[in-house]
């Protein structure tokens, strides 16, 4: 199984693209936020925030394909204070879920981060979303579900005691 990565950058032809996948994945995980608004609107908006975003640097915007070039995922990461890779969205298609590729995808961001000065790893999970959850406790990530979203992390030291399969 081949994972291509796309990094995809304001200026670049990916970037509607882009914007456009955003779209499914809130309708899948949060439909009361989207089911009004056009895709349209929503790129329009999104468009903004994230250029905002970009410009503030340490920003990673990423689309995966298949050998095919079937598109198969996205990925929104950063470094924030402290060296602290954060991952602010992943999303796996859900055809191609439970084939390994979001394992692919984790060693990808893991990477990036690595590539970039991250001396962890911390990122937030909905608690109503199981299917994401079951996905990052396959991982190994330390777990804290004491706030109003389950909080995964790890130092980057500890990367290789993580179940990475793929």
């Amino acid at each position: 199984m081949g994972l291509i990565v796309h990094d995809v950058k304001p200026d670049s032809k990916l970037w509607a693209q882009y914007l456009r996948h955003n779209y499914p994945y809130m309708l899948e995980n949060w439909p009361s936020k989207v089911i009004n608004i056009s895709e349209d609107v929503f790129c329009q908006t999104l468009d903004q925030k994230l250029k905002e975003r970009y410009t503030s640097g340490r920003r990673g915007y990423f689309i995966y394909t298949n050998e095919d070039n079937e598109f198969v995922g996205f990925s929104n990461v950063y470094i924030r204070d402290h060296n602290v890779l954060d991952i602010s969205e992943f999303y796996v298609a859900p055809k191609c879920r439970r084939h390994g590729y979001g394992a692919h995808i984790v060693r990808h961001v893991l990477d990036w981060g690595n590539e970039h000065g991250a001396e962890g790893i911390s990122f937030e999970v909905d608690k109503d979303i199981p299917t994401a959850n079951a996905f990052w406790e396959t991982f190994g990530f330390t777990l804290d579900d004491s706030g109003t979203r389950n909080l995964y992390s790890c130092d980057m030291g500890n990367i290789a005691t993580l179940r990475l399969r793929g």
